[in-house]
């Protein structure tokens, strides 16, 4: 990440989120010394490749800035089940 993101300016800390295992959980922080980089990198957003996959850019926001913003949902959409899953078989996946 450090390399990814040190072309748009100084970065103050870099931290990949990782599991129990040390696996990546596939996002990570970097924060910058100067807003006018992080505002850059943002712009970047699609552009920027780690390990040759693109990410997503986002800006950072805290639990309160996100509160409000729950989903409030029941349903969830489930795709690439294999053929002959039957409603059953659906049930005991997900209880």
């Amino acid at each position: 990440m450090q390399e990814a993101f040190g072309k748009f300016g100084t970065i103050s800390s870099c931290k990949l989120e990782v599991y129990d295992d040390g696996k990546s959980r596939g996002f990570g922080y970097v924060q910058f010394e100067q807003k006018s980089s992080a505002e850059a990198a943002i712009q970047a957003n699609g552009t920027v490749e780690i390990l040759d996959r693109k990410v997503e850019i986002l800006a950072h926001k805290t639990k309160d800035q996100r509160k409000g913003n729950e989903i409030k949902c029941t349903n969830i959409f489930v795709q690439g089940l294999p053929v002959g899953t039957d409603d059953a078989k659906l049930r005991e996946l997900f209880s």
